[in-house]
């Protein structure tokens, strides 16, 4: 009896060793490598030409002293186009509602010219934005318009320009670098050339003289000037003379 409990237990272990060995063992599961995101680049910006704004004009007409406005000035660089037929003192002051003042033409008898200023919202030198009026002093009739232009584009470097009297030259692109300006007048009076930028800067002086003159200036284009010397940019070119004049500019 005791030799079939053995038997037995030893088939059973026979059997269990048998289906231990022929059972199939589970395989290792290698997790599917997750590939890197492409990264998605940013949209690229899009950008829309503005154009410059509307010129504007104000255009007045009258006889002896007057005072005419209000007009409004933005920021930017306002003409002054007068005209006079009388034969004693032409005076026009422009006045702003904040107190500035600017004297822009002073004249004896008949006269015809442009004059040119820098409008800016806080000058200190020059016209400040916003509302004006113009004081006339006159003995004869005249006419006034006050025009603000904006350059979509600019005279690059040779320019050559002449005249007689006050007048302004629009536009003149100015790169960084060190340009001669020559000059001639062959006026009596006041002799003066100036840079103002289309954005309304202080002007930069350039000559200043009296009486006829033949000279050369460098002009010193420099990004880092601090307005002691024009930075790159679109210039007006603004002229007071009682003569004949001539203006080079070359690198």
């Amino acid at each position: 009896m005791a030799q079939s409990i053995v038997s037995w237990v030893l088939i059973i272990l026979a059997i269990t060793l048998l289906a231990c060995s022929s059972s199939t063992p589970t395989p290792e599961v290698t997790p599917t490598p997750v590939g890197t995101p492409t990264p998605i680049p940013p949209p690229t910006p899009t950008y829309t030409s503005i154009p410059p704004p509307t010129p504007v004009e104000f255009d007045f007409q009258g006889r002896g002293d007057s005072v005419v406005g209000t007009f409004n000035l933005v920021e930017g660089i306002a003409l002054v186009l007068p005209s006079h037929s009388g034969s004693g003192n032409f005076i026009i002051s422009i006045v702003g509602e904040g107190g500035d003042e600017v004297l822009t033409v002073n004249e004896i008898g008949r006269y015809t010219g442009v004059r040119g200023h820098a409008v800016r919202p806080a000058n200190i030198i020059g016209l400040t934005a916003g509302s004006h009026r113009m004081e006339v002093s006159a003995d004869g009739s005249w006419t006034i318009s006050v025009v603000q232009k904006f350059p979509s584009g600019a005279q690059s470097l040779p320019l050559s320009v002449s005249g007689n009297g006050n007048d302004v030259v629009t536009w003149l692109k100015l790169d960084e670098g060190q340009p001669v300006m020559s000059a001639n007048h062959t006026g009596s009076g006041n002799f003066i050339v100036e840079l103002i930028e289309a954005s309304g800067d202080a002007a930069v002086l350039m000559v200043n003289e009296i009486g006829g003159y033949q000279g050369e200036h460098l002009i010193k284009v420099d990004p880092n000037s601090f307005g002691f010397d024009p930075v790159p940019g679109i210039y007006a070119i603004i002229i007071q003379a009682d003569g004949d004049w001539e203006l080079r500019l070359a690198e």
